[in-house]
Formats: C-alpha cells, structure tokens, sequence
C-alpha cells in the first residue's frame, strides 16, 4: 500500500473517530443530555462576546465563554453570563469515547444557549436560524426539544390528557402558615409515545427568612397510576447570601409484576440507582394531576404511592371518592385511607382546588403573582 493510500484511511479513521466522539452517543443515552438542558437555570439566546481557551489536553479544549443577553427563558438572567464547554480543536487530540457533548462557539455567533447555572456547563448550543429565531418570538421554547446538546423542533404528536391545565401554581400553608408555593408545568414526550413529564417548583420556608426550593422532574408512563419512569430531585438552599445547590439525585423505576417491594425508603444511594417497583405505584406530587381523572362515583382505587422528597414508598394506599363536602363549598372531595393521609378537593370541571397532607400541610390553588409573593 503507498503511503498516500495510507495518508487518506489515516484521515478517514481520524475523521471517523472524532465525529463519533464529539456526538458522544456511546455512553449516556440522550434522555440523559436532554434532562440536563431542561433543568438548566439560564435557557436564553445571546450573542458569545469572547471565547477564552482554559486549558488544552491530549483529549480537548476547555474553554470558557462570555454571553450578550438578549432573551431570556429560564429563570432570571443576568445581562452577561458565562459557560464553559469543551471542544476538540486540533489532529493531536484524541478525546475518546465518553460522555462529553463538544461545542464549537465562535465570537459575535447568535445562538440559544441553556447552561446549568451562571459559569457552570453548557448544556446545549445552537446557531440561531430564521426558522429557529420566527419560532422562538412567537412560542419561546414550547415547541422545542433538547437532542443531544442541540435545539430541535418538537414533531407534532397527538397531546394526551388534554383538558388538564399545562401549569398551575398553589400556596403552600404550613400549620396555617403561609410556608412557600408549589408550582407544576407538564408537557407530552414528543420523542416517546405514552409518556408525560411534570416540573414541579416546590419552596418551602418563612416570612423574610431562609428557604429551601426543591425542582424536580419526574417523568410518568400515561397510564393509570401515571407510573414514574424517571426521578430527578434538586434542593437548593436560599438565605440572604444567595443560591447554594445542596444536591441532585436521579432515580430510575422499572416495573416488574412479580416485584414486592416493602413499604419504607427504597434507596438510599445517590446517583442513578434503578429501583424495581410493583404496578400501581405513582407519587404523592403526581397524585395532584391523577386525582383530576377521577370518576365523581362512589368507590376507590388501590395504590402504592412514592412520597418524592424522601423517596418513601407507602404500600396498600386506597383514594376513595366521598362525595361533597359541604363544610368546602359543596366540593368533591377524595380521601387517601390507610398508611398515606390526604384529601383532594376539586371543583365540577374536575379541577384541583385544594390539597392538605398529614392535617397541617396545605396546598391552596393560586396564581403566580399571588404565589411568588406569598413569603414576601
């Protein structure tokens, strides 16, 4: 073989490694990279204003980069904010198969951009288009989807449990206190049929004082307990100082019908464990959607309900239809009966309006303003 074959299989190889290494496909299935951009703080376009070179490797290029602000779709985004992210620069690096998403940013390039937070990882990066850009001044990101670090259109799929409200917000009353709020947003799995995701923001603390904000996603096969799938729980901690995240932990449920499972907490590892779970089981945040699909008749149904926080399963948990109650202004009104306490009050077009936990937890259906000021 003369050399100038070999030149060329030498650079079609190189060329075929690196590009299966920058998609990074091998080992983190893209559930996992379109998690990450879902549940990053800064979600905005912006303009990169610089790009500096942190490091260089054998394997990458890390790199640190500075963003003009110009929309914002996350949480509150300051005008300029940082990411980092790596990148596979030169012939001598050899990234490897990994887990790791390579971005390219260049100065003045408009993108969409989701980071983690202010400084940390970028979690997805794209060039901004005219159908791209159109697409986000008219809907902002409800149409889009994350794959694998870049910004996608959702395909249109027909939306399961249509009458339920995408968002809803309630005060939270902790022994007759105002304590906090929750807020909860849902969307349909466009890339998987039969399955729902739900965001929940739950804030929970005192007037003027330190608090704790827990976001979670969990995503729900639709079916009739809205089996979880998937778990993923943060807890941040707030006080005068700012945002401290204390942790994240991620969860994995499959169901096997031959599984029995004790009542208690089902893990106490910290990363991904994957936890086998009998049929029937849903969680008690899920339970505020599950409830609203309820027939208003007498009789109940059994299930095993996952308390989210602490990861608690309570076994044998019967929600049972009681009727009206006239002391809640003729609201239907569904008890949980056994090793779970709860009632769910609801309203003649099957919406929740009140929720209290253990006798001294109370979830009050609200609006944003009136939530997002209940501890100011």
């Amino acid at each position: 073989m003369n050399s100038v074959i070999k030149m060329i299989l030498f650079a079609f190889v190189l060329m075929t490694v690196l590009c299966f290494s920058a998609t990074a496909m091998a080992v983190l299935p893209p559930k996992h990279y379109a998690r990450q951009a879902e549940l990053s703080e800064i979600k905005a376009v912006a303009v990169v204003q610089t790009v500096k070179i942190l490091q260089k490797t054998k394997r990458a290029t890390h790199k640190k980069i500075v963003f003009k602000l110009e929309q914002n779709f996350g949480q509150k985004v300051p005008e300029i904010f940082r990411g980092t992210c790596y990148s596979v620069d030169h012939k001598w690096q050899k990234p490897g198969v990994g887990g790791t998403i390579y971005y390219y940013p260049t100065k003045k390039e408009r993108v969409l951009v989701t980071i983690l937070k202010d400084g940390g990882p970028i979690t997805s990066y794209t060039p901004l288009n005219d159908g791209l850009k159109t697409e986000l001044s008219t809907h902002g990101l409800e149409n889009i989807a994350f794959v694998m670090g870049r910004a996608r259109f959702r395909p249109k799929v027909k939306k399961d449990f249509q009458n339920a409200p995408k968002e809803s917000w309630f005060l939270f009353h902790l022994k007759d206190k105002p304590a906090g709020y929750l807020h909860i947003t849902r969307k349909t799995d466009p890339n998987e049929h039969g399955i729902i995701r739900f965001f929940y923001e739950f804030l929970v603390g005192e007037l003027d004082g330190p608090r704790q904000l827990y976001r979670f996603e969990t995503e729900s096969r639709i079916d009739e307990t809205l089996t979880p799938r998937w778990l993923v729980v943060e807890a941040i901690s707030i006080n005068a100082k700012g945002r401290k995240s204390k942790y994240t932990h991620e969860y994995g449920f499959r169901i096997s019908k031959t599984a029995k499972v004790a009542s208690g907490i089902l893990s106490k590892k910290k990363e991904d464990p994957l936890i086998f779970l009998a049929p029937d089981t849903t969680t008690d945040f899920l339970l505020f959607e599950l409830v609203t699909k309820q027939a208003f008749a007498p009789g109940s149904i059994r299930l095993n309900v996952i308390e989210t926080l602490e990861l608690n399963l309570k076994n044998d948990v019967q929600l049972v239809y009681s009727g009206r109650d006239s002391a809640k202004d003729n609201l239907h009104i569904f008890v949980e009966k056994g090793p779970a306490s709860a009632s769910y009050w609801l309203d003649d077009q099957h919406q929740l309006i009140e929720v209290m936990w253990d006798k001294d937890k109370r979830f009050i259906k609200s609006d944003a303003k009136t939530a997002m000021t209940i501890l100011q």
